[in-house]
């Protein structure tokens, strides 16, 4: 019995020293691990690294999805805006086709009205304030008559679908340059009548002119009418801000430069005839019937004096 209880109590003691050992080593163990040594020679317990990698990991993680979103994002701005870009291309494109569409039909339109206008004002047309003396007429001012151009130019316009503003800046340019000719003309000495020179009677005529081209007149506002510069600058700054485009300008200058050149060859194919002269021979004398020539003669001032489409 004693002998038992012996062995009973051997066993036991080993197996609480085989239990005390076994805690021991572990001790040790989780201790050893805890105390790892860095590379920069510092200590840190694992559960610190592994917190700190997971850490790190997410961080980076988060940076190269933030980056990638980012870049993403980046990317389909820099794409929304080209489009964006090329749509307003696209917009402008078409705007200035309008424009320049627009522009040219407006162009057409104030040629055919000038040439309308000026017909009109070709039959209203006439010469006044002409002294004669002999076989020449004589003027020096306020020689030509004739409607005003501006009215008539800006309603032919409007009736052909030109805007308001746009009509009464073409209108008014061309308008003004036509009366400065027109104010400017004078009759230089021309030899209409040469029958005055010895007229057998005390009153000579009417007698119509001989008929010579309307460019034997002379005038110092001719180039205003024949430059197609001086007419251009006239209706861009009637225009104001409706020049400012280049489809606008390209559309003066072309209508400018057109009317230019037709004025200058209207102006040499352009006839002044059935110019009806008229006047006293002060020299005649009824007893001897001896001829005169006409003194301080006049002429009849009823239109048409100046003959010849403008086209």
């Amino acid at each position: 019995m004693e002998t038992a209880k012996g062995d009973f109590k051997f066993i036991l003691a080993v197996v609480l020293a085989v239990v005390v050992l076994s805690i021991g080593v572990n001790v040790n163990f989780v201790r050893a691990v805890e105390k790892q040594p860095t590379e920069r020679g510092t200590t840190k317990t694992l559960a610190s690294e592994v917190r700190l990698t997971k850490v790190t990991n997410d961080s980076k993680w988060n940076q190269n999805f933030t980056s990638s979103g980012n870049k993403t994002i980046q990317s389909q701005t820099v794409k929304t805006k080209t489009i964006k870009k090329q749509n307003l291309s696209i917009d402008q494109q078409t705007g200035i086709k309008q424009q320049r569409v627009q522009w040219q039909e407006w162009e057409s339109a104030a040629w055919q009205a000038s040439k309308d206008a000026i017909n009109v004002w070709l039959a209203t047309a006439h010469f006044q304030n002409i002294s004669i003396y002999a076989s020449e007429a004589v003027c020096i001012s306020q020689c030509l008559y004739g409607l005003p151009l501006e009215s008539q130019l800006k309603a032919f316009m409007l009736n052909r679908g030109v805007p308001q503003n746009v009509a009464s800046s073409f209108a008014a340019g061309v308008g003004e340059a036509w009366a400065t000719w027109q104010n400017g003309v004078r009759v230089p000495e021309l030899d209409w009548y040469p029958a005055f020179i010895g007229y057998s009677g005390p009153q000579a005529g009417p007698m119509p002119n001989v008929p010579m081209p309307l460019s034997v007149l002379v005038s110092e506002g001719l180039k205003e009418i024949t430059t197609a510069s001086l007419l251009e600058q006239r209706i861009i700054r009637n225009l104001g801000k409706a020049a400012n485009s280049g489809v606008a300008k390209t559309a003066v200058e072309n209508f400018s430069r057109h009317f230019s050149l037709s004025t200058q060859r209207w102006l040499s194919r352009a006839i002044i005839k059935n110019v009806m002269g008229k006047g006293p021979v002060p020299s005649w004398n009824p007893t001897d019937s001896s001829a005169g020539p006409v003194v301080g003669g006049s002429i009849i001032a009823a239109p048409p004096h100046i003959h010849g489409n403008f086209n």
